[in-house]
């Protein structure tokens, strides 16, 4: 479309102060201009396992309240297609 402004070539928008080349599109998870330390990918362990844990139970707690009898909640027709989708 002519009245659409789209560059050709798909490319990264950052580019490296340092060098001056623009962004990979795999970044290296050590560090681009200094070396990533170690120690802080062990130490975002932590959160993460507390953030998966966190996502977990708020999936599995919510899925038993309403699946509840008591709840009294009718299931649709497409109630598990998300599962079925995800599968």
């Amino acid at each position: 479309i002519a009245w659409l402004d789209v560059e050709r070539e798909f490319r990264p928008t950052w580019t490296n102060p340092a060098s001056g080349e623009a962004r990979p599109w795999v970044v290296n998870p050590f560090g681009i201009n200094r070396e990533f330390p170690i120690w802080a990918i062990f130490a975002m362990a932590v959160p993460a396992m507390g953030l998966t844990l966190l996502g977990f139970l708020d999936q599995n707690l919510t899925t038993i309240i309403i699946n509840r009898p008591a709840s009294g909640v009718r299931k649709p027709v497409g109630y598990h297609l998300d599962l079925f989708v995800c599968a």
